[in-house]
């Protein structure tokens, strides 16, 4: 899996039901990636707010 691949798999949980609601390890257990990548995709998202 590439990182993009990896990326967008993070992104539809975050954005999916009760994403917002999911921790770290949880959101990547879902999504089949290290916990730091989804720790990265939020910090990436609030800075764009």
């Amino acid at each position: 899996m590439t990182n993009a691949q990896k990326r967008k798999r993070v992104e539809s949980v975050l954005d999916g039901p009760g994403g917002d609601r999911l921790s770290n390890r949880q959101a990547a257990a879902l999504a089949g990636v290290s916990h730091h990548l989804v720790h990265l995709v939020r910090q990436e998202r609030a800075m764009q707010k």
